[in-house]
């Protein structure tokens, strides 16, 4: 025997599953080479860059601690072993000390300018309020006055073991100072030439230099700026040296300047192909898809219409046609179908509804022969007339809804005869809300279980309370009978519940099974009957069916 296997296709093996990967299997390797090719030349001309900044910064970083080093031992030299310093150290403020410190004036303008040390040289007095400012340096242009003011300020803060940078009028600077018996000797050395002479170096016209205590000071944005950072070895200072990443790429090449754009154009394709192919062959297979599926859901009048397949490519359009003469063909089998399943159907329910009127005839019989055997005349005369009502009823109703005003007068009535025939044995109460002209019922549904009541709950010596309730829930009418009488046992009721018909001392007890094979019919799922009870205890039995639009009571069962 050959045995046949189903295949079943993995959701992986979509059409557009398929496209989209045959696209990134074309076209991401070479993405990858451009991308590759473009991040190496350019990695190579920031590196190429970085190292020109940092050679640049350093070699000027080096002239820097030069110059401190400079600075510092002559600084230290003439502390130690100048003799006109030694007369001014005493500040004794008389004609020795105003020539020293001129001497020594002229000695700091000659020997400075030829060692290349500081560009600045200050004696101060805080006892004898002196100040003195050398500039050996003639050639640069100094606002003496502000630095004057500065270190006079702050001589304090600039009083250290080591040089620190300071900002002085927006000028950077480099600044140290020693002290004597009270007399500060110190040097500045300025950093705006070595900024600018930095700057002309660079073939960047981005380059930005700036100094500071800190390596990250100036670091913002890696990916638009390149940073370098040179450390001083005899100051707290660092140059830090920024130009903008894409004047350092602008020697790429034209083939690697253009890589980024050939790959992002190459990377756009993806989609347009996608988008291309979704309109020529997804669009029209998803179409079909969605027609397929409306007729699986049981949406027979659904047809593609002509002005969408003229869209299409001729074979889908020709496809979309084949599909539409097939759901032609489909909806008139359907009718068909349909058409002889609802006559049988009819059949089925109006047999259904006519089994109830035998039971329902044999106690009409047995209270007219009582009402006649007591001569109640005029309640005999009331019953028939309750009777002519009764059968106008259920003859008009017989393929049709009702509404349940009609269903509770014709309750009511049967209540009244019934009344005659077991005086003080019952009462029933009635629960209905004031509005219920939305509420339609098959005729004699609820009729039914308030007969079976009387019927079977009712024992001599025994007074029986019946409760018949209506409620509107979640769009559902909700019918609620109650009884306190004998009761059921738990396998009749579960039986009544499956909707299987009762037996019991040989007789086969069908109205309850009718009424909910009526329910199944009529509303196809959507209502629902359930039955509660234990022998001795009463039964309840909870009804649910759809309620209908309220402008129309009366609806014709199709």
């Amino acid at each position: 025997m050959k045995i046949q296997t189903q295949f079943r296709p993995h959701r992986l093996y979509s059409v557009s599953f398929i496209i989209v990967l045959i696209l990134i299997i074309l076209i991401l390797p070479l993405n990858i080479l451009f991308i590759d090719s473009a991040r190496r030349s350019s990695d190579a001309l920031l590196n190429q860059a970085e190292y020109t900044l940092g050679s640049i910064s350093s070699i000027y970083v080096n002239d820097i601690d030069m110059r401190i080093e400079r600075a510092s031992s002559y600084m230290s030299d003439i502390m130690s072993n100048n003799d006109n310093f030694q007369t001014v150290r005493r500040q004794e403020g008389d004609e020795y000390y105003k020539l020293s410190k001129y001497i020594l004036a002229q000695e700091l303008i000659e020997n400075c300018g030829q060692q290349n040390c500081g560009d600045l040289y200050f004696l101060y007095s805080p006892k004898l309020k002196d100040f003195l400012l050398v500039k050996p340096t003639l050639s640069v242009a100094l606002d003496t006055q502000s630095i004057s003011d500065y270190i006079r300020s702050n001589i304090t803060e600039t009083y250290s073991a080591s040089w620190n940078l300071t900002d002085i009028d927006g000028e950077p600077y480099l600044i140290h100072s020693g002290s004597q018996n009270g007399l500060y000797f110190g040097s500045l050395i300025r950093l705006s030439d070595t900024k600018e002479a930095i700057a002309k170096r660079l073939d960047y016209d981005s380059a930005v230099v700036t100094f500071s205590t800190l390596p990250a000071a100036v670091h913002t944005d890696t990916d638009s700026f390149l940073t370098v950072t040179s450390a001083s070895e005899r100051a707290g200072l660092f140059i830090i040296v920024r130009i903008e990443t894409q004047e350092a790429l602008k020697d790429l090449s034209v083939f690697q300047r253009y890589s980024f754009s050939i790959a992002l154009v190459y990377l756009l394709v993806i989609p347009l192909l996608i988008l291309t192919l979704a309109i020529l062959l997804l669009r029209p297979l998803r179409a079909i898809q969605y027609a397929l599926n409306q007729l699986k859901e049981g949406n027979q009048a659904f047809r593609l219409s002509d002005q969408d397949t003229v869209l299409y490519a001729k074979e889908f359009h020709e496809i979309m046609l084949a599909f539409n003469r097939m759901a032609d063909n489909i909806h008139t089998l359907t009718i068909e179908n349909y058409e002889q399943q609802l006559a049988r159907q009819q059949v089925e329910l109006d047999n259904l509804q006519l089994t109830i009127r035998p039971h329902f005839l044999q106690n009409t019989f047995g209270i007219l022969f009582t009402l006649c055997q007591m001569g109640e005349n005029e309640k005999l005369g009331g019953f028939i007339l309750y009777l002519s009502s009764y059968f106008r009823y259920i003859y008009q109703g017989i393929h049709q809804l009702s509404p349940f005003s009609a269903e509770a007068e014709i309750i009511r009535g049967y209540i009244g005869i019934a009344s005659v025939q077991h005086p003080d044995s019952f009462e029933i109460a009635y629960d209905f809300p004031e509005d219920i002209n939305d509420v339609s019922v098959p005729p004699l549904l609820i009729h039914n279980f308030i007969e079976n009541i009387m019927s079977h709950a009712l024992t001599r010596g025994a007074y029986l309370h019946i409760v018949l309730k209506l409620e509107k829930r979640d769009g559902q009418a909700v019918f609620t009978i109650t009884d306190d009488g004998i009761g059921m046992p738990a396998d009749t009721v579960a039986a009544i519940n499956r909707g299987e018909s009762v037996q019991d001392t040989g007789r086969v007890h069908v109205g309850l099974s009718n009424s909910w094979q009526r329910l199944e019919k009529i509303y196809h799922g959507k209502a629902g009957m359930q039955i509660t009870s234990a022998p001795g205890k009463g039964t309840s039995v909870t009804i649910r069916i759809p309620l209908l639009p309220s402008d129309n009571s009366t609806h014709e069962h199709e």
